[in-house]
């Protein structure tokens, strides 16, 4: 029970919002929130439920004018790929023109800032855009792994 207990508080502390404490080159104190895992996640849910629904409408809207069937397999991967295209510049596209937030961010009011507590640089963007795919694939090694030492299929957290 004690270790329970100490999970659990660990978890909710986890889940709160962390003050960060950094010094500029000038001295110059910064002092801040940093998004929750929490907060993270639902912007990230809620990213994923708009650019889902983006493609679920556009390819409803292809089949509906028929354009994936007059047209020869260039043309098709071309339209796939125009279709696609804004789902891979989602993030890039959107963190840089709306100032670190994409819509989930933006609806969680959390954003992208470099150390500093300024907007993140195109390059800090760009970085973190070609990062993604990386994080998600340990993100998903770690839930698999953990998901076999436990004895039931069910989640990690449950008893």
């Amino acid at each position: 029970k004690l270790l329970s207990f100490r999970f659990i508080t660990f978890a909710l502390n986890y889940f709160q919002n962390f003050n960060y404490q950094d010094t500029t080159a000038q001295n110059v104190v910064l002092d801040y929130k940093l998004a929750s895992v929490g907060q993270r996640i639902g912007a990230a849910a809620i990213d994923t439920l708009v650019y889902g629904l983006y493609l679920f409408l556009a390819f409803q809207l292809v089949d509906f004018w028929g354009l994936f069937d007059d047209t020869e397999n260039t043309g098709r991967e071309t339209l796939f790929f125009l279709i696609v295209l804004p789902i891979i510049l989602y993030y890039p596209l959107l963190e840089y023109f709306f100032g670190g937030k994409t819509i989930g961010k933006g609806l969680l009011k959390i954003r992208v800032t470099n150390l500093e507590g300024k907007p993140a640089s195109v390059s800090e963007i760009t970085m973190r855009w070609l990062l993604r795919s990386i994080d998600v694939k340990i993100g998903l090694i770690i839930f698999i792994i953990s998901s076999f030492c436990f004895k039931s299929w069910s989640n990690i957290g449950s008893p």
